[in-house]
């Protein structure tokens, strides 16, 4: 339409320092030359977040640590190497599920674009790959972060839980450790947060955080 043709112009060559925001009930709706050029992003109904599938299966690995009776290195490493395996599972599939949407602008466009467009394209959607998977990784420490919470909550008599399916497992920690010993692990989540955010080498991060976590004292 009119309308539509007039608008992806917009989008094409944007207002200078501009910020467009395109809010549809039914995105599906929108033709693809207009969504290939947006980066979605979902709002949450009832300011709820959805869980996703990897922040389930990370809950399921910490209600089995829980039952651990003896928290080794060995255990926080692995561990680790646990939680890693689901972040490379995030970037498989996102990379998966962006590496489909190019090629499906190249096979619509292919016979009529150059070679500076493609190349263009595939910068944008190298950065939205990279985009979506670091939202999700901030989902599974904000899950680790929940996690230790309700463990404190547990401790100190709070009916409250971020994660109530989760609720004997965080109950049963919090018989192990004490406010301070669970405050510790609190901080090394959130340190762990911070410095992913600003950039520190992802796999050492998480292994030195987790030694911590996840240790027996």
């Amino acid at each position: 339409t009119e309308a539509a043709n007039a608008f992806l112009k917009t989008l094409e060559e944007p207002p200078r320092d501009s910020l467009l925001l395109l809010l549809s009930a039914l995105p599906e709706s929108l033709p693809e030359t207009i969504l290939s050029r947006c980066i979605g992003i979902p709002l949450e109904p009832d300011g709820q977040r959805q869980t996703r599938d990897e922040e389930e299966k990370l809950v399921k690995i910490l209600q089995q640590a829980s039952r651990e009776k003896n928290w080794t290195i060995q255990c926080a490493y692995r561990l680790a190497q646990e939680f890693q395996r689901l972040l490379r599972a995030i970037r498989e599939e996102v990379k998966g599920e962006t590496d489909k949407a190019l090629n499906k602008e190249i096979t619509h466009y292919k016979d009529s674009t150059d070679g500076a467009w493609l190349d263009e394209r595939e910068e944008y959607y190298k950065a939205l790959t990279e985009s979506f998977y670091l939202q999700r990784r901030v989902g599974m420490i904000e899950t680790l972060f929940a996690w230790w919470t309700d463990v404190l909550r547990a401790r100190n008599g709070v009916a409250q839980r971020d994660l109530p399916h989760a609720k004997e497992a965080t109950a049963a920690l919090a018989t192990r450790f004490s406010t301070a010993e669970i405050l510790r692990r609190i901080r090394c989540v959130e340190e762990l947060r911070d410095q992913l955010a600003r950039n520190i080498h992802e796999a050492l991060a998480i292994e030195v955080a987790f030694l911590t976590i996840f240790s027996a004292k």
